[in-house]
């Protein structure tokens, strides 16, 4: 028996983009499966009115003919199942439910599924007993080099034959209030935040929530259903999400979550009574708020707003996560009542209740919160608690909006201000000077201003491109950390927008990239110390980013850069501290002859919402580094946090 391991990949497919996204992902996932290990992409499709739906076909065929592709480009073993659907009772349609660490599990010991495959790629009898661990991750995350290796000897240890890694938020700069809330483990439900946090401090986890590997004697486990809910965690082992979490998913994934905690198929274990418990808290909060106002129960009201939140009140790091949560309350609950809804009437024949999508929205909150306003001015006794309540729930659209706004700047920019900062935008472009004389601006940055013209709507993407090509071959080598990124986001962006070009730009993409490689040394690490380094070799966390006075300014705009490195009244002005550049008086906007290139740049990275560490984090080039990047910028949460 081979000491080989087998990364299972789960992705929810709903569109082709998902579908080749999902694919370019596994790929690239592959070595960390190691040279004897394998990839299985297990793709789930999405909820239907019937089994089989006319879309299917092309989602198959573009799963199929890309695992073919990658398989073809030496990509090492990767495989593709594609899960069928089945009827469910309490969604009353039919869906494709994925349980991953099941499924395989059962798949390396010979049993039966338990489901049909709408498409495969690889036999299933050939897994029987070809693998000794099994990691099972999402596709939207990406492991930290070294990560399997940390987890596989974590799992060893354990008596249970299994361990979980750590999943960081996606690195960026301006970091969002919802980055920094995850960090700190941040859930919806008090109940899951307070057993998740527990748990970190004595190096353990929560099984269901995050990436798993499982050694042998766990198979048996995890194809029944009955793993732990709880299990090591390995020290310093890390993954990151590759894309950041929108706000607006955190409702939709908690409504999920207490769907899943009140279905009778949930696994029984000693955590099945806190699952029911966070499904239902913030229904029986709601209507305990609502009957205190209206009998006047001052210590009901205190009651139902605080002792939830005791955990959080003890630990000062987890308040923030309960003021989102006590904000966000109505919108929860109604949630719930949903998935308790679904449940209760889930054979019914006659009855049949769903709650609008619109009701899960911080505009219910505002509605409940001048609702409960009104009855707080009627019961006077209450009038105390209920008042701060009520202003935190009308408030709720606010909040939702600052949870994606930069972190640094936590008032979100109007639209008048984004418009403004938009034609300045447009301004510096044109003003943008054809020629430096004797010191030209370096040749990455110009083309990656003719990128930025083009996402500004002042140049169409075939003259970007020719722009682009007209700088090539490079005057210089592009030595700088900053330039090598600048490249990556014009590959990766004309690369995007390919089809809008002339067929004979079609490699400009593959020369881009390929002048960087030429500027990585070959067997020695570059001493850029950021990014690319990371790229090319997994070093150390403290390596990763430099002191702030040894970094170039440029890199602000590709990489999570201090505050420092923006200072006030630089040409990056714009992109730290944009309230402020823009109460400045009209010259000053302007900017000076020596950085106009440097200041339209920041200019346009703020004003588009940060395109360039979006375009530079897809880059085939530069995504294995992302998860280091975000092990330097991110502390861990929990027991590592506090040595």
């Amino acid at each position: 028996m081979k000491n080989t391991v087998l990364l299972a990949v789960s992705a929810r497919i709903s569109s082709p983009a998902d579908a080749a996204q999902a694919v370019r992902r596994a790929m690239r996932l592959a070595p960390f499966a190691g040279g004897d290990g394998a990839v299985l992409l297990l793709c789930a499709l999405p909820d239907a009115p019937s089994e089989v739906m006319p879309e299917d076909a092309e989602l198959l065929r573009l799963l199929q003919s890309g695992i073919a592709s990658a398989a073809a480009r030496g990509a090492g073993r990767l495989s593709m199942m594609a899960v069928s659907r089945a009827w469910d009772d309490a969604a009353r349609a039919f869906v494709c439910p994925l349980r991953p660490a099941m499924l395989a599990s059962r798949l390396l010991l010979g049993e039966a599924p338990g489901v049909s495959f709408a498409a495969s790629t690889v036999a299933p009898a050939s897994l029987r007993g070809a693998f000794e661990r099994l990691l099972v991750m999402d596709a939207a995350l990406a492991p930290v080099p070294g990560a399997p290796e940390q987890l596989a000897q974590a799992a060893r240890l354990s008596p249970d034959g299994l361990a979980r890694g750590m999943v960081l938020p996606r690195p960026g700069w301006p970091e969002t209030l919802l980055a920094r809330l995850e960090r700190l483990g941040f859930s919806l439900s008090p109940v899951r935040e307070a057993i998740a946090h527990a748990l970190a401090h004595e190096g353990q986890a929560l099984t269901a929530e995050g990436p798993v590997l499982l050694e042998r004697r766990a198979f048996s486990a995890a194809g029944a259903g009955s793993l732990p809910e709880r299990c090591p965690l390995a020290e310093g082992c890390f993954f990151v999400r590759r894309e950041s979490l929108p706000a607006e998913r955190l409702l939709e994934q908690e409504r999920r979550a207490q769907a899943r905690a009140l279905s009778p198929l949930s696994a029984p274990g000693d955590w099945a009574a806190p699952r029911v418990l966070s499904a239902l808290l913030p229904l029986a909060r709601l209507l305990a708020l609502l009957l205190a106002a209206a009998l006047g129960l001052p210590l009901l009201a205190l009651a139902a707003a605080v002792v939830p939140e005791g955990y959080a009140l003890a630990h000062p790091r987890l308040l923030p996560g309960a003021l989102v949560r006590l904000s966000l309350i109505p919108a929860d609950a109604l949630g719930a009542a949903d998935a308790l809804l679904r449940r209760l009437l889930a054979r019914s024949r006659v009855f049949r209740i769903e709650l609008p999508a619109g009701a899960f929205s911080p505009r219910t909150c505002s509605l409940f919160g001048a609702a409960l306003l009104v009855l707080s001015v009627v019961s006077a006794r209450a009038l105390v608690p209920l008042s701060v309540v009520s202003l935190l729930w009308l408030a709720a659209p606010l909040l939702f909006s600052a949870l994606s706004s930069p972190a640094r700047e936590r008032i979100p920019l109007s639209d008048a201000e984004q418009e403004e900062l938009l034609s300045l935008a447009r301004t510096a472009f044109l003003r943008l000077p054809s020629d430096r004389g004797a010191q030209p601006e370096p040749a990455p940055m110009r083309m990656l201003a003719a990128c930025a013209g083009c996402m500004l709507g002042l140049l169409e993407p075939d003259e970007a491109a020719r722009r682009v090509q007209a700088l090539l071959p490079l005057p210089e080598d592009a030595s700088s950390a900053a330039q090598q990124a600048a490249l990556l986001v014009c590959a990766q962006y004309l690369r995007e927008r390919m089809a809008d070009c002339d067929a004979a730009l079609r490699p400009l993409p593959a020369a881009l990239e390929n002048a960087v490689r030429a500027c990585l040394p070959p067997r020695e690490v570059s001493p850029l110390g950021l990014l690319l380094r990371a790229a090319r070799s997994p070093l150390s966390a403290k390596e990763l980013i430099p002191h702030p006075g040894s970094a170039a300014p440029e890199d602000a705009l590709f990489l999570p850069m201090p505050p420092e490195a923006c200072p006030q009244g630089s040409a990056l002005e714009p992109l730290a501290r944009p309230h402020t550049f823009l109460i400045q008086p009209a010259e000053q906007k302007q900017g000076g002859e020596a950085d106009a290139l440097l200041r339209f740049l920041a200019l346009a990275c703020v004003s588009l919402g940060s395109p360039f560490a979006a375009l530079l984090s897809r880059s085939p080039l530069a995504e294995p580094a992302m998860p280091l990047l975000a092990l330097a910028g991110h502390p861990p949460r929990g027991r590592l946090s506090s040595r």
